[in-house]
């Protein structure tokens, strides 16, 4: 193990004394390892280095720690101001609380925020606004903004709603997950399931109550009712019971200047990736495939997402015929399950 990866564990573990050796340590360690760990310097309050020879020359690391409670999960290094878009597109409409982003130069935060909440917020009924708290640590020149998003649904309210989402989710899943059935066929049982089973319904002919929950999976699997967030969140967290990697982005279609939500399916370590639009297939009189397992080309001229902050999008493999092979083997006891021929492609 690395001097630099021993003191960047260390710091993980929140150690307050840390000892390392200093034979064969880098003389700028500690700036290394918060050049390569950037996310690490919101947790630091204080740290300080000094030399002792107990036992042989080593450098003695004292630390104060700050924000322990923050995930770091929670916490986005942004290079380039479209990310910024992406990220809060993502943390409101999953209504989270809390995020914290490390603004390279050249990204101005404030800036963005604001083309956000005139161009995006409006999308998000249950969202109120964000206060924003800008900080930075004496080890490094990077400035960090500290997100707390405020929603008209309180944390009660949303605990409740999210205890409901998560049993929908478990009894779907052993419907229509079964062992041994591969990824794509999971994927496409969860993409029938959400395009039979959700109403497609435009804010403006919601109640007040109903919008405050249309951009969530909430909306899309209790209440039936959601735009494409919702379609896209409730895909993504019936794959996350599934293990299966999958990505929702924000971008725009053609001729829009709203925008759109859709998932991004990561099969074989990241390998193959596929879009994956529910929305727009359970659009028409019947359920279609259109947008089962596309590639990036084929939205050349019609869509426009941030290719940075999302994986491409190019393997040559038939998804939606994989899939298809696995209902074969699956399909009487999916039927004994209760799950339709609807639901099954038929």
């Amino acid at each position: 193990m690395s001097r630099e990866t021993e003191l960047l564990k260390a710091l993980q573990r929140f150690e307050t004394k840390i000892m390392i050796d200093a034979i064969g340590a880098n003389t700028n360690i500690l700036n290394n390892v918060i050049a390569q760990n950037i996310k690490i310097v919101y947790y630091l309050a204080e740290i300080s280095a000094s030399m002792t020879y107990s036992g042989g020359p080593k450098i003695l690391f004292k630390v104060k720690y700050q924000n322990e409670d923050v995930s770091q999960n929670d916490i986005y290094v942004v290079s380039r101001a479209e990310e910024v878009h992406s990220i809060l597109c993502q943390y409101i409409g999953n209504y989270k609380t809390r995020l914290i982003l490390f603004a390279k130069p050249g990204v101005d935060i404030d800036s963005e925020y604001q083309k956000f909440s005139i161009v995006s917020a409006p999308f998000y009924s249950n969202y109120v606004g964000a206060s924003i708290a800008k900080g930075q640590c004496s080890a490094t020149p990077i400035p960090f903004y500290d997100f707390y998003f405020d929603y008209r649904i309180g944390k009660v309210k949303l605990a409740m709603m999210e205890n409901e989402t998560n049993a929908e989710i478990s009894r779907i899943a052993k419907q229509i997950f079964l062992p041994g059935m591969s990824d794509e066929t999971k994927a496409f049982l969860a993409h029938n399931y959400l395009a039979h089973t959700i109403d497609y319904t435009l804010k403006e002919d919601a109640s007040s109550l109903e919008k405050s929950y249309m951009q969530s999976a909430y909306g899309a699997l209790i209440k039936k009712k959601c735009v494409c967030q919702g379609y896209a969140e409730a895909f993504k967290r019936l794959m996350d019971y599934a293990g299966i990697p999958c990505d929702i982005v924000c971008g725009q279609t053609k001729g829009s200047t709203t925008y759109h939500a859709w998932n991004i399916l990561k099969l074989n370590d990241d390998h193959d990736n596929y879009h994956i639009d529910v929305t727009w297939d359970s659009a028409g009189e019947r359920v279609s495939y259109t947008y089962f397992g596309l590639k990036d080309s084929d939205f050349v001229g019609e869509r426009t997402w941030n290719k940075e902050f999302n994986v491409r999008c190019n393997s040559s493999r038939n998804l939606l015929l994989e899939a298809r092979r696995g209902i074969m083997r699956f399909k009487s006891q999916l039927i004994s399950n209760g799950v339709s021929v609807q639901i099954l492609g038929y």
